[in-house]
């Protein structure tokens, strides 16, 4: 298995838009969809290799990830389920995912999450998109 990774930069202004059913717009997204990207490099390659794109549709090969911005240099990722705020001091703290992941494996419990200041119970789940 060979594994790139593609830069590109935008010349013109970009929507990126979530799922949708219809022509309606839901909500702008934070990411170019993997399926997406798949989709545009394919539908660019058809004219060129059409036998190879015909085959690639019917047998997949190729895995897209979605394309996260970068801005001044850091790239805009979601932040995953064990990232917390302290509702009182506003300290953001990330717990390691594999380390809860494997207290799960075992059947135990993730332990609490505390900031620096040791407020346990004023931690809330921090969603959206971290910088």
């Amino acid at each position: 298995m060979k594994i790139y990774s593609i830069h590109m930069s935008v010349e013109s202004p970009l929507i990126c838009t979530e799922e949708q059913i219809g022509n309606v717009l839901k909500h702008s997204g934070m990411s170019l969809k993997g399926h997406t990207l798949r989709g545009s490099f394919l539908g660019l390659a058809y004219n060129d290799y059409p036998e190879q794109v015909i085959e690639e549709s019917k047998n997949p090969q190729l895995i897209f990830h979605p394309a996260y911005p970068v801005i001044e240099g850091s790239v805009l990722k979601p932040a995953h389920p064990f990232t917390y705020i302290c509702k009182i001091c506003k300290e953001v703290v990330e717990k390691n995912p594999y380390e809860s992941l494997k207290e799960l494996v075992n059947g135990k419990m993730p332990e609490f999450t505390a900031c620096k200041n040791g407020h346990i119970f004023s931690m809330k789940a921090l969603g959206g998109s971290l910088l």
